[in-house]
């Protein structure tokens, strides 16, 4: 059975209308699950609360790298075969098949307009949600390449 962690990262901006999505400061309300079986059911919950986090161009990678440093969360990396350092376990969990070498944490996965978007964790901003203010994402593991 297929063994995945997802992150979800619902964003709460704290500014006014005017201010847009170019806020300073954020509160990110931060989930951190694992689902086995990718059948939308939710096994275990590693971590649920906020983190305050500041700048212009806020990336996901920046929200990760934030609960790490606060003790929230611990993270692993790794390098793929293309030489990027990707996310190879959230506390201690990684996105594995039972008996299968494991696979790493690079992209998040989303849906627009019902279809699905796929990113890099590293290259994906905050003001580049489609809802500035409401931003969902679903991280699954992918393997390496």
């Amino acid at each position: 059975m297929k063994k995945s962690i997802s992150l979800l990262l619902v964003v709460l901006f704290a500014f006014a209308a005017l201010a847009g999505c170019s806020a300073e400061k954020a509160t990110v309300s931060v989930k951190v699950v694992i689902d086995r079986g990718y059948d939308g059911i939710f096994d275990e919950t590693l971590y649920e609360g906020d983190v305050e986090i500041s700048g212009k161009n806020i990336s996901v990678d920046a929200i990760i790298n934030q609960l790490s440093t606060d003790g929230k969360i611990t993270t692993e990396y790794t390098e793929n075969a293309n030489g990027d350092t990707v996310i190879k376990a959230i506390n201690g969990n990684e996105n594995k098949n039972e008996g299968v070498d494991p696979v790493v944490f690079y992209e998040w996965i989303s849906a627009k307009n019902n279809s699905e978007v796929k990113g890099l964790w590293s290259d994906t901003l905050v003001a580049d949600s489609w809802m500035c203010r409401n931003l969902l994402l679903s991280q699954r593991g992918a393997p390496f390449r």
